[in-house]
């Protein structure tokens, strides 16, 4: 969206979603990482998504940048790999059974 905003209040109404949506990932991440860990090994599940997360926005970082540079700093591609990963996730997502 920012790289379509062509105005000051464009601009800043893309980066208020940004940070809303962020801040709505923070409120319910920790919820869903230990709903989804064992409770007799969850001190290490979470220890380990922990750990990976860092690599993980490190090695996406390095990869969205060199997608922009292949081809041409267009934005284009950038949004149907979101696409596609958001909907991977919420084919993952719904395979996850509720606990009772």
């Amino acid at each position: 969206m920012v790289v379509f905003a062509h105005t000051l209040t464009a601009f800043g109404a893309a980066y208020f979603l940004l940070g809303l949506g962020m801040a709505c990932g923070w409120v319910g991440d920790p919820t869903f990482r230990i709903a989804i860990t064992p409770e007799a090994k969850r001190h290490t599940y979470l220890a380990v998504m922990s750990l990976l997360t860092l690599p993980g926005m490190l090695v996406c970082s390095a990869l969205g940048a060199a997608l922009w540079t292949a081809h041409g700093g267009t934005a284009a591609w950038g949004a149907g790999f979101a696409a596609v990963l958001a909907i991977l996730s919420l084919a993952t997502l719904l395979k996850i059974k509720p606990r009772e």
